[in-house]
């Protein structure tokens, strides 16, 4: 499953263009400042205005941005680690103020590329001649200018995310003309062709009707949980894919997040920034467990789970031992489940992880 909610960095828009153009027009700026430093302090010394000097003391400034980047960036190589991205990367995208390690690893890393910075236009300038003093100024100076503030500014001060956008809509009523402007923040915004909402009576229905997805489970699940959460007298949401309906009651939302209405738009991200999400085929949440088709490849034939009344109930495309639920600290395949009770046959039929075998 992809993250959920990512948005570029604004930092990384410094290489983006057009605002590569801004990026450059600033450290211009910069050289141009520097230069002008420079002829005051040198006694109005021309040969300031040399343009091979001119020309390394811009580059510096980008090697500057550029050092700063390529360590910010770096951090996504350490992605599969939950702690490191939620404690580091993620903060790195936001708000590196949220959390210490990531405002102590911008530190190191702005630390880092203002010492490379320095050393090298102090070797640029050094043919100057300037009177101790001044050179103590102009050292002051040259670390305030090769400081990327940019790289420092909370992302979510300047770009509105999702999260920021869907929170406008926390406790609208399912009555709300507004309603439909949430289905645009949905993971599933571009499989949406259609939808009805029923106010008729309880309970208070969304239905979706989707264009075909692949591996979609957690992708609706996760949109009904955001659309219970933020929808204050919605019931259930129907997500009718291919004429079959994925439905998702809040009751069977609470059995995950305890109580929907109380859970913050972050935590109901976070369930599915789990590793398992990425590496697994997602099934469903039945009781305390998340159950997950852990196969290598897929099956042809259908896979009996178990019969109840006399009717036969199937998984496809999955080896039974493959099929894992994880919960309670524990991983158990889902045949040993129903053997010790941890599952019962009618709640994997009520949550979808089960078909019936239709009588030929």
């Amino acid at each position: 499953m992809k993250k959920m909610y990512a948005f570029l960095p604004i930092w990384i828009l410094l290489f983006v263009p057009p605002i590569l153009f801004v990026t450059l027009s600033y450290n211009i700026i910069l050289t141009i400042l520097t230069i002008g430093i420079l002829y005051i302090f040198t006694n109005y010394n021309k040969e300031v205005f040399n343009i091979k000097s001119s020309l390394k003391i811009f580059l510096v400034y980008i090697l500057t941005n550029i050092i700063t980047f390529a360590l910010f960036i770096a951090t996504e190589l350490f992605n599969y680690n939950n702690s490191i991205k939620n404690g580091l990367i993620i903060p790195l995208e936001k708000n590196l103020y949220s959390k210490p390690t990531s405002f102590i690893y911008a530190v190191i890393a702005v630390l880092i590329s203002v010492t490379v910075g320095t050393f090298l236009i102090n070797k640029i300038i050094k043919k100057y001649n300037i009177d101790k003093q001044k050179k103590n100024i102009l050292k002051v100076l040259l670390i305030v200018f090769l400081i990327p503030y940019l790289f420092l500014i909370p992302t979510t001060s300047v770009i509105k995310d999702k999260f920021s956008s869907l929170e406008e809509f926390r406790g609208i009523s399912i009555k709300s003309s507004r309603i439909v402007k949430t289905f645009k923040y949905l993971q599933t915004s571009k499989y949406i062709s259609s939808y009805t909402i029923d106010t008729h009576a309880e309970p208070y229905t969304i239905n979706l009707y989707m264009k075909e997805m692949d591996s979609f489970i957690a992708t609706i699940e996760y949109d009904a949980a955001t659309l219970l959460h933020l929808i204050d007298d919605a019931n259930e949401v129907n997500f009718i894919v291919d004429g079959r309906t994925y439905n998702f009651t809040i009751n069977k939302i609470n059995e995950i997040y305890g109580n929907i209405k109380k859970t913050s738009l972050d935590t109901i991200n976070k369930r599915y920034t789990d590793e398992k999400f990425n590496e697994y085929l997602y099934l469903g949440h039945v009781g305390d467990f998340d159950v997950f088709d852990t196969s290598d490849f897929c099956l042809d034939e259908e896979q009996i789970v178990f019969e109840f009344n006399e009717e036969a109930y199937y998984v496809t495309c999955a080896d039974l031992d493959k099929i894992i639920l994880f919960g309670k600290g524990i991983e158990i395949p889902i045949k040993d489940a129903l053997r010790t009770k941890y599952v019962s046959e009618i709640e994997l039929i009520n949550h979808g992880i089960v078909r019936m075998v239709e009588q030929q």
